[in-house]
């Protein structure tokens, strides 16, 4: 799956697959807002992975909250349809 990738300096790294970035406005505010995607985060380190259901910005909110926080450095989260 193609993806692209996002980073906020030493922080975690948060990956949106190509079909969904390509669609973001209707993601966002379109008539998909309310579509679900899947949330996953993954620790590199231990290689656990935990998947969650949620819409768009709800996802994209948290993994933003989530990789700016200094606990989740080892952390990759993937944001998938």
């Amino acid at each position: 799956m193609e993806s692209g990738m996002i980073q906020f300096d030493n922080s975690a790294r948060i990956f949106i697959s190509t079909g969904i970035f390509r669609e973001e406005w209707e993601y966002m505010f379109g008539s998909k807002k309310n579509e679900a995607v899947t949330f996953t985060f993954c620790n590199v380190k231990t290689g656990k992975e935990t998947e969650r259901t949620l819409t768009y910005s709800t996802a994209l909110e948290l993994a933003i909250m989530r990789s700016r926080d200094g606990r989740y450095k080892n952390f990759e989260f993937w944001i998938t349809k």
